[in-house]
């Protein structure tokens, strides 16, 4: 689900997701866009070893891509994750990506916000 909220110069949007399957979503940016924050809550700990991915797929290719963030919530026993980035920008055409196998089918729900620049 997506919301959006302008504010001066800019407009916030929300997506949202849940589910207890794996988690595999992606947010084009049409817009200069900055990640302010990504947050996922889990019903439980995981017990399988998997990593929680954010990652950037830039338009220039694979090569180009980045991993912003990896977390396997397994090992650090933690049902959550809180992602505040610094400086972290989308360009446009390019996408900001979530992923979790989560093969132990923990119910689970994820927010981001990202800040488009338009003025």
């Amino acid at each position: 689900m997506t919301t959006r909220v302008p504010i001066h110069n800019a407009i916030l949007r929300f997506e949202s997701e849940s589910g207890s399957g794996s988690l595999s979503a992606t947010y084009s940016a049409s817009v200069l866009t900055q990640l302010q924050s990504v947050l996922l809550t889990l019903a439980s700990t995981p017990t399988d070893a998997e990593n929680f991915c954010i990652f950037l797929d830039d338009a220039g290719g694979s090569t180009k891509d980045t991993t912003a963030y990896l977390l396997d919530l397994a090992s650090g026993s933690v049902p959550y994750a809180a992602f505040y980035p610094e400086g972290l920008y989308v360009k446009p055409g390019d996408a900001l990506g979530l992923s979790f196998t989560n093969s132990g089918s923990v119910a689970y729900a994820a927010t981001t916000i990202l800040k488009e620049i338009t003025g």
